[in-house]
């Protein structure tokens, strides 16, 4: 077989896999000719292969624009023609080139092609949120109640192996919610006093490693002492980081479905000044100290649906804090101050809570999507009051005002209908004054009695609401408003509309609105209207329970509409 293009020994070298153990191939160099001996089947394929290599080999580069040189190379040198092609990367301009027959590059242009993808991004909303819990739920947060009452739902439980100093073993507890998580937020409020630790939003490439540190790096002094012959000693100090606090380590990976698989490791950890390592010098003195530190920590892998929030709690640790006690003016009096005034330290119990959020985007910053979750994340950030919708379409905030406290005397103030938004303006709807009740009760009342009973009656209508608002505890009292307002929503007409209205509002001891309602999402405006209509038509709610021990309370209730 005479070659036209290729080298006679190339190809030979070539094709050697294909004859089989009694042929021979036998290469004449000087005519560029190569001598088949087999049977007759094996040169028709041996035929037929040199034909494919003896053709005019091609020159192509590819230039990498996210795959790297260096991480498909071993593939793509597996996939050239035996001792005919050949591929050559340069990782400075991040280029392929690839030198073969042109069906061989096209293969190889496929693969180049399926490695060198744009990379997906998931941007993460995190809220790490510190709750210091009250005496009664030194326990830890009851999820199971917090599920119940935010409408989230329990995934699972992992029992941490270690705890912190004077700390059991807690449990890691990893729940699923909404894109909007303020209701958990209210909700984590019963339990003790919160405080968000930090709020980072981060943008990590898919399969990549993102970490998230709130807290200190702890250093100390590692030595390397070196002892002379002549009993002296040289010692190399060496500066040593650990940090503490609170880190958390994500690393998503996003499969075809659009759900997210996020490997997180939360970890707490603090140094115990009660603990101490010490490194000593030849001669017994102490050369540097080694803090002692205490770490608490778990690994999980979740699956979650882009936009969805995950919560993350069960990690609880005793802190040590000082304590000062004093009777107002007696213990400022001088040398008989201190008989009225106390210090001392006491333990307080914490847990913590992270509220993670992943958002799937395409890499890009100039993509549509990319640019809504950045702008809305500015917005956030500028200030605290819900965010205006740009297009009319779109749900507005909704704003209840606080009714007016008007004279008896005075005539009762008319209910507004609320006209069609234009433009971006948010809707107002007043609520009906508080004396307009009054004055229908009163009506009614002066028919039917006389004005003794009347206000007997009176009298003793709102001491029994208020013996059975007693009988409440606050979660009790918190899912009747929620059922109240749901069982309203329900015989209400909204054309076939389906979703949820998440709303945040303020009830005064006699379970009056006294600020919002607000609508913390964004679904269908006929929607918003008809949630604030079942507030309006469920006030006055029964008064608040005096177990609650407050004027008034903040309530974020979910409105479903199925």
């Amino acid at each position: 077989v005479k070659l036209d293009y290729a080298n006679a020994t190339d190809v030979a070298g070539a094709i050697q896999k294909i004859k089989t153990k009694v042929g021979k191939i036998i290469t004449d160099d000087r005519s560029n000719t190569i001598v088949l001996v087999d049977s007759a089947d094996n040169i028709k394929r041996l035929r037929e292969a040199i034909k494919e290599i003896d053709t005019p080999l091609t020159t192509e580069i590819f230039s990498l624009d996210y795959a790297k040189a260096e991480a498909i190379k071993e593939k793509l040198e597996q996939m050239v023609t035996d001792n005919v092609g050949n591929i050559k990367f340069d990782e400075r301009t991040n280029k392929v080139i690839v030198n073969d027959t042109p069906k061989k590059i096209a293969e190889i242009k496929k693969v180049i092609e399926a490695f060198d993808e744009k990379t997906q991004e998931v941007i993460i909303d995190a809220y790490i949120i510190q709750v210091t819990l009250s005496d009664k739920y030194s326990y830890g947060i009851n999820w199971a109640d917090v599920a119940a009452l935010g409408g989230i739902r329990l995934t699972g439980d992992t029992n941490l192996s270690t705890g912190l100093t004077g700390t059991s073993p807690s449990t890691l507890t990893i729940a699923t919610t909404g894109g909007n998580y303020s209701t958990v937020l209210g909700i984590l409020k019963t339990f003790g006093e919160t405080n968000v630790l930090s709020r980072p939003r981060i943008t990590v490439a898919d399969n990549e490693e993102a970490r998230i540190l709130v807290g200190a790096k702890e250093v100390y002094v590692t030595s390397e002492v070196t002892t002379t012959s002549g009993g002296t000693y040289h010692t190399t100090d060496h500066v040593q980081f650990v940090d503490v606090g609170v880190s958390l380590i994500v690393t998503p990976e996003i499969n075809k479905a659009g759900y997210i698989k996020l490997k997180i490791k939360p970890e707490v950890s603090s140094t115990d000044s009660t603990k101490t390592v010490e490194l000593k010098n030849p001669d017994g003195s102490t050369r540097t100290v080694v803090p002692y530190v205490t770490t608490s920590e778990a690994e999980t892998t979740v699956f979650a649906k882009d936009n969805t929030t995950l919560v993350i709690g069960g990690l609880m640790k005793d802190t040590v804090v000082d304590r000062a006690e004093k009777v107002p003016f007696l213990s400022d009096i001088p040398f008989v101050g201190k008989l009225f005034s106390s210090t001392g330290k006491s333990k307080e119990k914490t847990e913590l809570v992270f509220f993670l959020t992943p958002h799937i985007i395409e890499g890009d910053i100039t993509t549509k999507e990319a640019k809504s979750y950045l702008d809305e994340w500015d917005k956030k950030q500028a200030s605290a009051k819900i965010v205006k919708p740009e297009e009319p379409s779109e749900p507005q905030p909704v704003h209840l005002p606080v009714p007016a406290r008007r004279d008896k005397k005075q005539a009762s103030a008319k209910i507004v209908k609320p006209e069609e938004p234009s433009g971006s303006q948010p809707v107002h709807l007043p609520v009906p004054a508080r004396k307009e009740k009054t004055e229908k009760k009163k009506n009614v009342w002066t028919k039917l009695l006389g004005h003794k009973d009347k206000k007997e009656r009176s009298e003793k209508l709102h001491s029994q609401q208020m013996d059975r608002a007693d009988n409440r505890s606050y979660e009790e009292y918190y899912i009747m408003v929620r059922n109240e307002i749901n069982d309203i929503a329900a015989r209400q007409d909204v054309s076939g509309l389906t979703g949820n209205v998440e709303l945040q509002f303020r009830l005064d001891k006699k379970g009056f609105v006294i600020r919002g309602p607000v609508v913390l999402n964004k679904p269908d405006l006929k929607l918003v209207r008809a949630a604030v209509d079942a507030v309006k038509e469920a006030m006055p709610f029964p008064p608040l329970p005096r177990a609650l021990n407050k004027n008034e309370a903040e309530f974020y209730v979910t409105v479903r509409y199925e």
